[in-house]
């Protein structure tokens, strides 16, 4: 899986790859020097052996948190799954 993820999501990296996301998020959006817009979700898993209540949340269920920016179309920039315990989702 790791040899494909620069095919399958990429994330600008160069001030030429973010303007004309930019330009999209301020024409398109009317939201001017926006560049990503980022979310986050609780995703509700089954307990992890031995994990105590390591992954159980404030809302009562075990979960991983999952947060990502996405670009002017809605479609990821970069995703993060490691975040647990009672971790806002915001």
């Amino acid at each position: 899986m790791e040899e494909y993820k620069d095919d399958v999501i990429t994330c600008p990296t160069s001030p030429e790859e973010w303007t004309p996301i930019g330009e999209v998020f301020r024409d398109r959006w009317n939201v001017s020097h926006a560049m990503e817009a980022l979310g986050s979700k609780h995703v509700v898993i089954r307990k992890p052996a031995k994990s105590s209540s390591l992954y159980y949340n404030y809302n009562g269920f075990f979960s991983v948190v999952l947060m990502a920016p996405v670009n002017e179309d809605c479609k990821f920039l970069w995703v993060d799954i490691s975040g647990y315990e009672s971790m806002s989702d915001a």
